[in-house]
């Protein structure tokens, strides 16, 4: 409030200055003056009228044209810099009115000469003016600046090719306002955020930059807490050039009147505005913009989508434009022709392309060219046909950024072996032996789709660490369940991708319990043969045994 005090006892103590020095009339032929008291500081220009009386010889003509001013950006403008006054001095009379423009960012108090010259004298008056030039405050629709209410912190992100204060055409925006309640006792409820910007003609322009919003709500802010708005720009016009003002205001939907806030001194270009340019790429240009930032992809990859937005920012139609997708690196150089692009108007590509093996970099860029201004009945697939391209025209290089998710290396080598019969009911082993071809990594081995016709016994080792050229071997059990010509899947899993290789087998049919006696009959004959020899001397000794205890024994006395 104190501030705000001294800056109008300020602005009242050079008005009244002001008033002095353009208020002298009479001066040899300079018979009156008017001039505005004061200036906004976004109008840009101002007038001063004052009237010329010809005292010299009859159709003297007087020089306008030597204007000095002590302040940079200042100028004079006249409709004849050379006026004949009257043929009958000194009875004729001019009336004058000099349009003086400033720097649209010019503050503080204009003083400056026109001096007034002849055919007989180069300075016969001089007419000094001073104008005050009056600061434009956004809070200036309310009550002025009131309240407890701080813009705390600005930051401008600009997401795109441009810089934060140099704003190239379709750049992505992010500005960020943060607003502080320096009370300590109140809050301050339905806080709203605005912005406002107008170009060097002071017009409004706010809408041309299609933000997301224009107006932010805060909500409530608690006593000595802050809140962030965050205004967003996704495209920045592409008709848009110039270098334009943004101002931003806080203030209480409830209550504007005591609480508004407009200006920050430590952020601000100036008290209560920020700077930018939005520079454009030249007279003809066609240009592209990634739809999304990054591509995301693994090596070995393959139809990877890149969708571009190809622009049309010159002043004519363009009948052919070639787009060109490009690494030496990568091995791709894709080409899509876009025809009849209209100025101002935009179109969207997608480029297919596959990924190679064993990429060694976490990421890449994808160069994007542009070639246009086409030459009729060429071949339109042809860089010659074009007389101007994005990178020769206008140094400007786009590119895509390939992010590489994962890079496997050469697939490992998966080969098997029967060490077992295949036949229904018994176990049928197999040896699998596993070769890292690639660098050192840990492996997962599994099998896959033998559910339908076996069951899985064993896999002896399910993991392994195995170092580049090396191998590991794996024993793998099955039961077989169903006869019949059968296969399966080893599965050597790395860095999550899985090498599979697939493995045929055919089942025996379990034989009959009588085959089954006579193949072990068939395989062990000398010993049943063994046997049967033993048996049988078994029965003669049993039968002469019986024979002898069967005697009568004589008696003997």
């Amino acid at each position: 409030m104190i501030k705000s005090t001294f800056a109008t006892i300020g602005i009242l103590a050079v008005l009244l200055m002001s008033l002095g020095m353009v208020s002298a009339v009479d001066l040899n032929g300079i018979v009156e003056v008017s001039s505005p008291a004061n200036v906004s500081h976004n109008a840009g220009s101002f007038e001063i009228v004052f009237d010329l009386t010809n005292e010299g010889a009859a159709g003297t003509i007087y020089d306008l044209s030597n204007f000095t001013s002590s302040h940079t950006g200042v100028t004079s403008i006249f409709d004849d810099t050379e006026i004949a006054v009257g043929d009958t001095p000194p009875s004729t009379t001019e009336t004058i009115t000099a349009t003086i423009t400033f720097d649209e960012y010019q503050t503080g108090t204009i003083t400056g000469n026109i001096n007034v010259g002849s055919d007989a004298s180069t300075i016969d008056e001089t007419l000094a003016f001073s104008v005050l030039i009056i600061p434009y405050n956004y809070c200036d629709d309310f009550n002025g600046e009131v309240g407890t209410l701080e813009i705390e912190d600005f930051e401008i992100t600009n997401l795109g090719q441009g810089d934060d204060e140099e704003w190239e055409l379709l750049d992505e925006i992010e500005i960020e306002i943060e607003i502080e309640n320096n009370d300590n006792d109140d809050d301050v409820d339905d806080v709203i955020v605005e912005i406002m910007i107008l170009d060097e003609n002071d017009e409004d322009v706010t809408n041309d930059f299609d933000f997301d919003d224009e107006s932010i709500d805060l909500g409530r802010i608690n006593d000595d807490d802050s809140e962030v708005a965050v205004f967003k720009i996704s495209e920045v016009p592409a008709d848009l050039e110039g270098t334009y003002r943004i101002y931003f205001r806080a203030y209480s939907e409830d209550d504007e009147s005591s609480h508004c806030v407009a200006s920050s001194t430590s952020d601000f270009n100036e008290d209560n505005y920020h700077v930018i340019e939005v520079v454009t790429l030249g007279n003809r240009a066609v240009i592209v913009k990634p739809e999304w930032k990054d591509v995301l992809a693994s090596c070995g990859d393959n139809n990877v989508e890149v969708a571009l937005d190809v622009y049309n920012l010159g002043e004519d139609k363009e009948e052919k434009i070639l787009v060109n997708l490009y690494s030496s690196t990568l091995g791709i150089d894709e080409k899509i022709i876009v025809n009849d692009l209209r100025s101002g108007k935009r179109q969207e590509i997608v480029f297919v392309f596959d990924v190679p093996e064993g990429l060694t970099n976490s990421y890449y860029n994808i160069e994007v060219t542009t070639y246009y201004d086409y030459d009729d009945d060429e071949d339109e697939l042809l860089i010659s046909s074009y007389g101007e391209s994005s990178y020769n025209d206008l140094d400007k290089d786009f590119a895509v950024k390939l992010d590489i998710l994962s890079c496997r290396g050469p697939d490992p080598t998966v080969n098997a072996n029967l060490e077992s019969i295949a036949e229904v009911g018994n176990e049928l082993t197999i040896k699998s032996i596993i070769t890292n071809n690639g660098e050192d990594n840990d492996f997962v081995i599994s099998l896959s789709d033998f559910e339908n016709w076996a069951t899985l016994i064993s896999i002896s080792p399910q993991t392994a660490s195995i170092n580049k050229g090396e191998f590991v071997e794996v024993t793998i059990v099955l039961k077989p369940t169903v006869s019949g010509i059968q296969s399966f899947n080893i599965n050597a899993i790395v860095d999550g991708e899985s090498y599979d290789q697939a493995v045929s087998v055919n089942i025996a049919e379990s034989p009959s319990f009588f085959a089954k006696i006579n193949e072990k009959v068939g395989s062990n004959t000398i010993l049943y043969i063994s046997m049967g020899i033993a048996g049988l001397l078994i029965a003669i000794v049993s039968i002469l045994i019986v024979k002898i205890s069967r005697r009568k024994v004589s008696p003997q006395f």
